[in-house]
């Protein structure tokens, strides 16, 4: 079943609709420092909070990613919005992917930052179950905090922008346990999606931070090969959360791109 999401908004609902999908476990005020260009140059932004992030509700439900794509789906639809362009980070990569898999004549443009097209290999989902077990059982949230900080974020913005870091801290150590084990089972078990991307013929954005140590350049380079009409953008000193180490580069960046598709 679908659940109603909670979600920010910015901009005037009668321009054209722009989906921003937050990475694993954020929340829409991921793109709080990006989202108000984009607004300016016309668009309505949308940002979700997936299931069970922030104050949208969870159920019981089995961790599905076509569930979250149509979480979305229903709240576009209950916003009157029939088509949008979909930009993603990470996870939210990944829902914009089953978004266009579920819908793709409502996707006018596709943005994927820092993820992959790919499903997880057996050793990562190993690792997403193993994870999934530990924070419902040893593993508090403030410990799972500080494993992944490493690894989100490069080493210039742990040493220079110490504020993100302690923004990213605070967002995971917000989480609750059974979104975290929730979302790490849907991931795990996602499809691959290179045919939905293959046979999309609309603009589509990839996005990369250049010290990512998540989505590496060959995870690029098979949606490069995959994508009909790409643009690719490599953003200096950031790792896998380029929107939040460095929002001014990335709004540069997703609003020329809006604009001129």
């Amino acid at each position: 079943m679908t659940v109603s999401l909670t979600f920010d908004s910015y901009g005037s609902a009668d321009n054209p609709a722009v989906v921003l999908i937050h990475p694993f476990p954020f929340r829409a005020e991921f793109w709080s420092a990006v989202a108000p260009a984009m607004a300016e140059s016309g668009f309505y932004v949308v940002a979700p909070n997936l299931r069970g992030c922030a104050t949208s509700p969870s159920d019981s439900s089995e961790p599905d990613m076509d569930l979250l794509a149509a979480d979305v789906w229903q709240l576009l639809t209950e916003q009157g919005i029939e088509r949008a362009t979909i930009l993603g980070v990470s996870l939210g990569g990944y829902v914009t992917l089953a978004m266009l898999r579920a819908k793709p004549e409502a996707v006018a443009g596709i943005g994927l930052i820092d993820t992959k097209v790919t499903a997880d290999s057996p050793a990562a989902v190993r690792n997403r179950q193993r994870i999934a077990a530990d924070i419902e059982s040893s593993l508090s949230v403030a410990e799972y905090a500080e494993q992944m900080l490493p690894t989100l974020l490069s080493q210039y913005t742990h040493e220079n922008r110490t504020g993100v870091v302690d923004q990213v801290r605070g967002w995971i150590s917000a989480s609750s346990p059974a979104t975290i084990a929730w979302l790490q089972r849907a991931m795990s078990a996602r499809p691959d999606s290179s045919s939905a991307l293959e046979s999309f013929a609309g603009p589509t954005l990839l996005i990369r931070g250049a010290d990512d140590v998540v989505s590496k350049p060959e995870d690029f380079q098979v949606m490069l090969d995959l994508a009909q009409n790409s643009t690719f953008i490599e953003v200096e000193k950031c790792g896998h959360l380029p929107p939040v180490e460095d929002p001014k580069a990335n709004a540069e960046a997703i609003t020329s791109w809006l604009v001129s598709n």
